[in-house]
């Protein structure tokens, strides 16, 4: 009987009815354990028989889930080949497959994946891939999921992260009211009072009070409800449901049997009669999973233990069991040894899914048995380990378990697996925020191989080397350390080194020119697209943006990172794509898009698995618009502050001197600890290139003058902030547009300075300007003035060059120059804007 969810019912009547016109849509039930999704599911499935195809599926309460496991029910549901779902190749060519089966449907389809409480991240990954995509099909996904646990409702929220909010409705499934719970016991000889203050509304658990049945006592939880009932079985029949307990969610007809032996049949026609088992045609399981564990935890250790293992020989005669079923009895009956020896390969086929995180439970679970401490594979199963801790954002445990390693391949005198060792120590020391040891464990890696015959190895350690060089901006080291990676991974044919060490020479090129940086990125990035090395491809779309946001070109800059965001959020690439995020927090913050650049660099901050790398950037970018609108910033300082402890580059420190020039401007304070700052940063600089916001503000806190730009200019068209900076120490026309920049972008620490400074009509230029860049109010040098005469006459940047007799790159950087100091973004508006304030002449 299914009582008070007609509602729900007709809504999702009504999603169903408009998938064909509207598009598909996600409906998530959310309620405790035994309030009644699954019943809802059933009738909603029963009362669209006809109308629509209906696939049901579920994830299982596996010690370790199995990956895709939904997936495996919606092939067999469906008829799908099993082909299909146990190819090997990528993630996304398997979603985009089974996604595509849905193309000709005739009719509406209604797919079920319940209790998503429970799901690998593989299966998360699906549900997020079918979510973004269901607009343009006709399906209706349809999920449950309990809103009791905090677990449960993370992984739901992972679940429908990145799914367009539009195509997701959430239906809360509600307790029965005291009304629906005495319908319940019409019959019974129940007092209802008492079996809604027992039951609280709990659907199942009513169910199960008035089916346990005795008038006289009403059991005190669902537990003693189910007990009561399991305890008027025969011995046969209390045995068989003993054995089915063991089963998450479901057991297999033919497994049971085998189990069970030749009474088996009867026997659990009797629980089925008895209505504790429900049948289907190949498998058998309890009303609710409440019920299952219920007899489950009856169960002796001895017992438990028991059966598994009888269920485990069983499955392991039986064709094509999951592997990952195989380890979840086998861990339950604690047969290490057959644990150990399915594990490793089922966590590699987990990771290959996508599923790390289940990869890493599973090498975790055997190097931390008891047994597991002589393992002879032991060093080389911590590696594995520490790099599926590194996928997930482990990286505390992943350093642990790589330092291990190290000492157990020291110790056995395998320098080249140690020498590997610490070079995947240096890497994961940079990306927690840790340059010393990163630095440190770099070199000694490649003295420990630079001893052995030069192999995979050494090219790797050898392009750590210079990714280190590249990051520290030595350019150099970068291409010395990064052409002898080049060299050695082409020799051996390992396209992974050579797109990885193609990658930092083309970020490091940036100090020289960005035609030369992009072009070799892009090199890097089509090695990698071609091979599908995914992290190099998301490597190589973080530094492409990396480059171009430091050049200035911020539109290319944002194309590039939601591609790349996009990439990495297909593929599970969660480390990627939160740096990728914080970059883009930055750059919506330069375009003037300040509220949205807050909530990408709160999602960073927020999440508790971003790495230091990501939450630096993050950090800073909310710094800078707390610092410029007046709010406290103190803690973000804070944050920066603990991280350039052991994790001071270039690249970062730049940014934070900057931050704290601009902060003792707004709060017109004594700026000789920024100014001391600002110079120690430039004298860091490998060339006056990048950079050009370190020369203007040494120059705005009185510095001295800032040196005309080699590379971008401070105040790009597209910069509202630093367009308003310029333009306060214009002409009484200007200031009026800065200050009017400032308040829309709601700037408020910084619209007030600039009143404080303009209230006494101060319209001095900048200290240190030229006499030449005093006496015209866009504060252009005589050269910029001369370009901006030809541009008036209408001549191209090479007719310019000609007629100065300089190089078009050259003339290049002046017009952006001209364009940002007059605050246009075309050559018409530059002339135009000349004429107006009278530059012409």
């Amino acid at each position: 009987m299914l009582l008070e969810r007609e509602d729900h019912l007709a809504r999702m009547d009504g999603l169903l009815a408009a998938v064909g016109e509207q598009g598909g849509r996600v409906v998530a039930l959310l309620g405790e354990a035994g309030v009644g999704k699954t019943s809802l599911v059933e009738a909603f499935a029963h009362a669209i028989d006809g109308r629509a195809r209906v696939l049901r599926s579920a994830c299982e309460d596996l010690s370790i889930p199995e990956p895709l496991g939904p997936l495996h029910d919606l092939a067999r549901a469906a008829g799908w080949s099993l082909p299909l779902i146990a190819t090997e190749g990528s993630r996304l060519k398997l979603f985009s497959e089974m996604l595509g089966l849905f193309d000709d449907a005739r009719q509406p389809t209604l797919l079920v994946i319940e209790d998503v409480h429970w799901a690998d991240d593989a299966s998360l990954d699906l549900i997020r891939y079918v979510g973004r995509r269901i607009a343009r099909t006709r399906i209706l996904m349809a999920l449950t999921a309990r809103n009791d646990s905090v677990g449960g409702q993370q992984r739901l929220r992972r679940a429908l992260a990145e799914i367009p909010s539009e195509a997701v409705i959430r239906l809360d499934v509600p307790l029965l009211s005291e009304r629906a719970v005495a319908m319940l016991a019409a019959g019974s000889g129940l007092d209802a009072a008492a079996l809604f203050r027992a039951s609280a509304g709990n659907a199942f658990f009513a169910s199960e009070l008035v089916e346990a049945g005795g008038a006289d006592i009403i059991p005190g939880s669902v537990t003693d409800a189910v007990l009561r009932r399991a305890e008027q079985l025969r011995a046969g029949a209390r045995h068989a449901l003993d054995v089915a307990a063991v089963f998450p969610r479901q057991a297999e007809t033919a497994i049971l049997r085998a189990v069970l032996g030749p009474d088996g049949v009867e026997a659990l026609a009797e629980c089925v009669g008895a209505g504790l088992l429900v049948s289907a045609v190949e498998h058998m399981r309890f009303r609710h999973e409440i019920a299952r564990r219920a007899i489950e935890a009856e169960l002796s250790d001895a017992d438990r233990q028991a059966i598994n293992r009888r269920v485990l020989d069983a499955m392991r005669a039986a064709p094509a069991t999951p592997a990952m079923r195989l380890v979840h009895h086998a861990r339950q009956a604690k047969e290490f040894a057959v644990f150990r020896s399915l594990a490793p390969g089922a966590a590699a086929e987990a990771a290959g899914l996508g599923a790390h995180r289940e990869a890493a439970d599973m090498l975790a679970a055997v190097l931390d048995h008891p047994q597991g401490k002589a393992l002879p594979d032991r060093p080389d199963l911590l590696v594995r380990l520490a790099i599926e801790f590194y996928l997930v954002g482990r990286t505390d445990d992943a350093l642990a378990r790589l330092h291990e390693a190290r000492l157990s391949f020291a110790g056995a005198g395998h320098a080249v697996k140690e020498g590997d060792c610490l070079r995947w120590i240096s890497r994961l020391s940079y990306l927690h925020g840790n340059r010393v040891d990163a630095d440190r464990t770099a070199a000694a890696a490649v003295r420990r191989l630079q001893d052995q015959p030069p192999g995979p190895e050494l090219a790797m350690a050898l392009s750590n080397q210079s990714q280190l060089a590249m990051l520290a901006d030595r350019i150099d080291d970068t291409l010395r350390f990064g052409h002898a990676a080049i060299d050695l991974a082409r020799g051996l044919g390992r396209r992974d080194i050579e797109s990885h060490a193609v990658n930092n020479i083309g970020t490091v090129l940036q100090w020289l020119d960005l035609d030369s940086a992009r072009a070799r990125l892009h090199e890097s990035l089509a090695i990698a697209q071609a091979d599908d090395l995914q992290e190099h491809v998301a490597r190589a779309y973080t530094n492409l943006a990396f480059v171009l946001m430091n050049w200035r070109a911020h539109g290319e800059a944002e194309e590039v990172l939601s591609t790349g965001a996009a990439y990495c959020l297909e593929r599970g690439l969660d480390t990627w794509r939160d740096y990728m995020q914080a970059w883009r927090g930055e750059m919506l913050l330069r375009t003037g898009r300040w509220d949205e650049a807050a909530t990408t660099a709160l999602g960073v901050l927020d999440n508790p698995q971003s790495v230091p790398l990501a939450r630096f950037p993050a950090a800073l970018t909310l710094a800078r618009l707390r610092v410029r609108r007046g709010d406290d910033a103190g803690a973000l300082f804070a944050q920066l502050e603990a991280f350039l402890v052991t994790g001071a580059e270039l690249q970062r420190l730049a940014p934070y001197a900057v931050l704290h020039a601009e902060s003792a401007w707004l709060r017109d304070s004594a700026c000789e600890a920024a100014l001391a700052r600002l110079d120690h940063v430039i004298d860091l600089l490998p060339d006056r290139t990048l950079f050009p916001e370190l020369f203007y503000w040494r120059a705005r806190l009185g510095g001295g003058a800032a040196p005309a730009p080699k590379g971008p200019v401070y105040a790009a068209a597209d910069m509202p902030f630093e367009r308003a900076m310029v333009l306060l120490e214009g002409n009484r026309a200007e200031r009026a547009v800065a200050l009017s920049i400032l308040a829309d972008l709601d700037a408020r620490a910084a619209l007030e300075r600039a009143r404080r400074t303009l209230s006494g009509a101060n319209t001095r230029p900048a200290r240190g300007a030229s006499l030449s860049t005093r006496a015209n109010p866009a504060g252009l040098t005589d050269r910029e003035k001369q370009i901006l005469a030809l541009i008036g006459q209408g001549l191209s940047n090479k007719a310019i060059a000609r007629t100065l007799t300089i190089s078009a790159k050259t003339v290049g950087h002046h017009v952006s120059a001209v364009l940002g100091k007059l605050a246009v973004s075309s050559r018409l508006q530059a002339a135009a804007r000349a004429r107006e304030l009278g530059l012409d002449r």
